[in-house]
């Protein structure tokens, strides 16, 4: 190509742009009804432990066990992930507890087995939680990252707004913790189903691994114009030093 840039390869099955924002499209939209199921389940978790007879001190080490364990296994997923080459069945099955555990706490009845779905749902965030970035990033590599992580994170925090205030507003008009609970089982389900949709259309494991890295370009003899001896005079070229893409296309 002219200018000496290269288009770098395909990280995504089939190649191209669109396959890409269509992808980053999708786990988007999983990741807004993820966090509008279990950011508007956090929302109530203390008031509802309190409701089951759960002491403040109860409630606050449930938090902070779900929090240690919810970064602590995201370098045993990952690792997994790496190591086995199973991305989406580690990534589903992180999100189907993730998900899934919120709308069962309608049935809990004390708050040890509150508890331990509170804890779930944190161990399945974890799970899935360095495999979708890992895949999004191979993605927006071929959007432009800042388009690609801008559009999922605005989605993502759309989520995370619109949980806690559906069950404000639940909790208002009356219907009490657990059917509020039960409630959140309807955006789980539709974010399980757009992610079911997404690995449809990209199943291949191969996708996901990294590109190579782009290719560097030297100026050599004649390029970069009269100006070239001045902008990178010999002097400077060390060994193994090079500018990536110099000079730019026009």
């Amino acid at each position: 190509m002219a200018g000496g840039s290269r288009e770098n390869p395909a990280t995504l099955s089939g190649g191209g742009r669109r396959k890409a924002v269509i992808f980053v499209v999708l786990i988007g939209c999983v990741s807004l009804f993820a966090d509008m199921t279990y950011e508007g389940g956090r929302s109530i978790a203390g008031p509802f432990l309190g409701t089951l007879g759960a002491s403040a001190v109860v409630v606050s080490v449930v938090a902070g066990l779900g929090e240690f364990l919810g970064y602590g296994v995201r370098y045993l997923s990952g690792r997994a992930a790496d190591r086995r080459g199973r991305y989406w069945p580690i990534m589903l099955t992180g999100y189907v507890v993730n998900l899934l555990s919120v709308p069962l706490l309608a049935l809990a009845g004390a708050w040890p087995v509150a508890m331990m779905l509170l804890i779930a749902e944190r161990v399945g965030r974890a799970i899935r939680s360095p495999i979708r970035s890992a895949m999004l990033s191979h993605a927006a590599s071929r959007t432009g990252a800042g388009w690609g992580f801008g559009l999922h994170t605005a989605l993502d925090q759309t989520g995370g707004m619109a949980g806690p205030l559906l069950i404000a507003g639940l909790l208002v008009v009356g219907m009490g913790y657990s059917r509020s609970f039960a409630v959140l089982l309807l955006p789980a389900l539709a974010s399980l189903a757009v992610l079911a949709a997404a690995w449809l259309l990209y199943p291949d494991r191969a996708a996901w691994r990294s590109a190579p890295p782009a290719p560097s370009f030297r100026p050599g003899p004649g390029s970069g114009g009269p100006f070239a001896s001045i902008l990178w005079p010999p002097r400077w070229r060390a060994p193994g030093l090079s500018i990536s893409r110099w000079p730019p296309s026009t």
